[in-house]
């Protein structure tokens, strides 16, 4: 068999290090276990697969990388160390990441969603339920439970289905969960781990419960919370079910993650820069609007010639710290052709 692509070709170690229980190592002649995240990294970022829906990278912020489906912390949520920069930290009580109940959110006849997890403990779900790793009541929901297997259901069942696949205790874990035409596939670092069959194979318009939040640590019926206990990384929504070639390219991607947006390549992300489209490492916004100085078209103006000094006048758009001076003493802005 000849595989091509470099998707392709770490599928086929993947497949002779874990199902053959082979001995492998890196370049390095370091051993690794393909059955754990220590996969063989890919020494880059890799491309998000198409279909992207929604992406919450965790990464000091809740915002939706790849959609207007904003979270927000709730009940005391916050970041830590991650497998890819920050992740979502959870407390297994009560905490969650709430994303609305938008309809762009529900599901059809393909859905896929994947993560990072590293469990620090079993959760609080009732009777062994665990934690919820991202959940849309009464759609979809992917838990990992208090025994470690990651479960699952979906609406045109809503029934946990033990996918028998377990994720350890304080150890990270990329896990994907793939909705195709009624057909469900589960992955475990990159390899295909279960398929199971949900129900009828299409998803549109299903919605067994009135209460519809998308939330990442646990979910929103009232009867039976799943709070995870851990940490929550790169969590993904696709309207598509991804193939196990990009699966196994994020896995093997580890710790250098999916290449994140960056137009003007400043090195800051758009979903947190203030000049998406213009190129600004620092991020400098004197007057504080969210809009930084180097696009914004209504700049802040100093006070006093102190601020001038040293370059300050660049900061307010001034040509030179003359500019900036005479500003301060007359009044004259010479930014606006007076």
């Amino acid at each position: 068999m000849r595989v091509s692509s470099i998707a392709g070709r770490l599928i086929a170690v993947l497949f002779l290090c874990s199902v053959l229980a082979l001995g492998c190592s890196d370049e390095s002649g370091s051993p690794f276990d393909a059955r754990s995240p220590l996969v063989p990294a890919i020494a880059a970022c890799v491309p998000p697969p198409a279909g992207l829906t929604s992406w919450w990278t965790g990464d000091g912020t809740a915002e939706d990388l790849a959609g207007p489906h904003e979270g927000t912390l709730q009940n005391g949520a916050g970041y830590a160390p991650g497998m890819v920069q920050e992740a979502f930290a959870m407390d297994g009580v009560d905490d969650y990441v709430g994303a609305g109940s938008d309809s762009a959110l529900e599901a059809g006849t393909e859905l896929t969603i994947d993560a990072w997890i590293y469990p620090t403990g079993p959760g609080t779900g009732v009777v062994g339920t665990g934690g919820i790793i991202l959940n849309k009541e009464g759609e979809y929901e992917v838990a990992r439970f208090a025994d470690g297997t990651i479960r699952w259901a979906f609406a045109d069942s809503w029934v946990w289905r033990n996918t028998n696949v377990v994720t350890p205790l304080n150890q990270w874990s990329h896990v994907a969960v793939v909705y195709d035409h009624g057909q469900v596939r589960t992955y475990l670092n990159g390899v295909l781990a279960h398929t199971g069959n949900s129900g009828a194979g299409d998803l549109t318009g299903l919605d067994v419960a009135a209460a519809d939040e998308l939330r990442i640590g646990n979910r929103q019926a009232a009867c039976c919370p799943q709070a995870f206990q851990g940490l929550i990384d790169e969590i993904e929504l696709f309207h598509d079910a991804v193939s196990a070639a990009d699966i196994a390219a994020i896995a093997g991607a580890g710790s250098n993650g999916k290449c994140k947006p960056d137009a003007d390549s400043d090195g800051v992300y758009d979903g947190i820069d203030n000049c998406p489209f213009t190129a600004n490492p620092g991020q400098e916004d004197v007057d504080g609007d969210g809009v930084g100085d180097a696009c914004d078209s209504t700049p802040s103006t100093p006070t006093s010639k102190d601020q001038c000094k040293d370059g300050g006048w660049a900061v307010f758009a001034f040509q030179n710290q003359g500019q900036c001076v005479r500003f301060i003493e007359t009044g004259k802005d010479d930014r606006l052709g007076q």
